[in-house]
């Protein structure tokens, strides 16, 4: 059986979304800063790009698992 890796954008509070289903409350900021933060995750954590997507975001050769001990610090 294969292994589930997965992250989720969550409040402080531990909440996925408002009250009324909303997600605006989580900062994107501009096209730039959005996708340095993508590019980030996808390479911290390329087990959580979805196969199909990997090659077009650079992950393509990455391996599927990669152990907590190889991990970057946060944030670039």
């Amino acid at each position: 059986m294969r292994k589930l890796v997965y992250y989720i954008g969550v409040s402080l509070d531990g909440r996925i979304a408002g009250p009324g289903g909303e997600f605006d409350f989580f900062p994107q900021g501009d096209e730039q800063q959005t996708a340095a933060y993508s590019s980030w995750m996808n390479a911290l954590y390329p087990e959580t790009v979805p196969t199909a997507y990997r090659a077009a975001v650079g992950v393509a050769d990455r391996p599927t698992g990669v152990s907590a001990g190889s991990r970057a610090p946060c944030c670039p």
